[in-house]
């Protein structure tokens, strides 16, 4: 009997690690195997019966075939739902990407566009009016990005839904399994944004919608009457085709009791996260002299008070402040702007590439070791005695934007920018 896939899954190497990817909708499920799992599920391709694999890994790891055999056994039946068999061979429905010598990226961000209907106090991108991603290039680099192993996108803006051919893309996306996420403010809310919803039913989809405090201090921060109202209709409206629905909130001056109501209504209208953040120094923060603010005890006195097995409390990031490694920037993550600019994640400015004029494989080589290997600003150790420790939080993105704000930052200075400028010193920059 030849054995295969019921449906497709992916293997990704990487360095020193191998992922294992399968889902039916989409890729929703994913762990991390060791060499003999990886290539016994690239035998798993629907061409070999199960004695023709264990002869195959017999001869590889020249080891007697009784050995091997209650190996491969012992594996099938832990993904046995996952398994088909047939008289004939099957259809190959094992996908392969990445590689053994550079990273690839796991997650990509893309801001479709950066216009945007508000004019929120604390954009870092200052988005109103602005660029927008060419269609047509856009659906190629995705096509690039899912060959290459990407299995999860996130959509955002700007506005990601006043982008017209938004529609097209998550159509592309459900097609190839990707899980998709999207973060809007909620304010555009029409029909086409319905029937997008209805189509991210049953799919692993994860809709963030940014909402900053009640009625008016959520009105005067997106400076737009009425935007409460429709956020609310939004959330509501996903909520009852029961997507997983993740709130932002942006802590500015927020009085604690709002956030707390506000949190409250959220878990009582079935919203499933709460994240607390706080901004970046960017943008149109940066212009309206809004400073960063540690927002720990918060999010401690909200889970202690309002947390569910349902609703989780939780910061934005979710930064783990316990390992100084690397969160993913740059390598397990990356983040795409309108004009293709490849940036290590949502919030940081450091370019380091183009889609206009590099190749997706050649970004990746170049700088993927970098950024896996550099350490990200530790506050109980190279940071300890800075006065902004606490505003940075242990992130990358944060750490730069305090340099190029004060033009003082000691993790800068010893980890961030030499990595940067001794892999080429022509290829990464900060925007002005």
């Amino acid at each position: 009997m030849y054995i295969g896939f019921k449906d497709e899954i992916l293997l990704k190497q990487a360095p020193n690690c191998f992922y294992f990817y399968f889902g039916k909708q989409s890729y929703s499920f994913s762990t991390e195997i060791n060499e003999t799992a990886f290539q016994i599920i690239k035998l798993l391709n629907g061409q070999f019966t199960i004695n023709e694999i264990i002869e195959n890994l017999s001869i590889r790891y020249n080891e007697p075939s009784k050995a091997v055999r209650e190996k491969v056994l012992n594996f099938i039946n832990s993904i046995a739902a996952l398994i088909d068999y047939s008289e004939h061979r099957l259809k190959n429905k094992v996908i392969n990407s990445g590689s053994n010598e550079y990273y690839t990226p796991h997650f990509a961000i893309i801001e479709l566009t950066h216009n945007c209907p508000l004019r929120c106090k604390h954009c870092f991108l200052n988005a109103g009016l602005g660029e927008t991603a060419d269609f047509n290039k856009l659906k190629t680099v995705i096509q690039k990005m899912i060959k290459f192993g990407i299995v999860n996108i996130q959509l955002t803006g700007g506005e990601p839904f006043v982008y017209s051919e938004i529609e097209e893309i998550i159509d592309m996306l459900i097609a190839a399994k990707i899980s998709i996420s999207i973060t809007t403010s909620g304010f555009v809310f029409n029909p086409k944004v319905k029937r997008i919803i209805d189509k991210l039913v049953d799919k692993k989809t994860l809709i963030q919608v940014s909402l900053d405090g009640l009625k008016n201090t959520h009105d005067e921060i997106r400076q737009v009457k009425g935007t409460y109202k429709k956020v609310l209709e939004f959330i509501k409206y996903c909520v009852e085709k029961k997507l997983t629905v993740a709130i932002a909130t942006t802590i500015i001056d927020q009085e604690y009791e709002e956030v707390f109501q506000l949190s409250k209504i959220l878990r009582d209208i079935g919203v499933r996260q709460h994240r607390i953040g706080s901004i970046i120094e960017l943008g149109r923060s940066k212009e309206n002299n809004i400073k960063t603010v540690n927002v720990e005890k918060i999010v401690s006195n909200l889970k202690k008070e309002l947390e569910t097995e349902t609703f989780i409390v939780q910061t934005q990031e979710n930064i783990n402040p316990c390992k100084e490694c690397n969160c993913g920037s740059g390598f397990k993550i990356i983040k795409m702007s309108p004009n293709f600019d490849i940036n290590p994640c949502i919030i940081s400015d450091t370019i380091i590439g183009n889609l206009n004029i590099d190749d997706w494989q050649e970004i990746f080589k170049r700088n993927s070791n970098v950024f896996s290997s550099l350490k990200r600003p530790f506050r109980d150790s190279i940071c300890i005695d800075c006065d902004k420790k606490e505003q940075c939080n242990n992130c990358m993105a944060q750490g730069v934007a305090q340099y190029q704000n004060t033009g003082e930052c000691a993790w800068y200075e010893k980890y961030y920018k030499p990595a940067i400028l001794s892999f080429d010193k022509d290829l990464y920059y900060e925007r002005a």
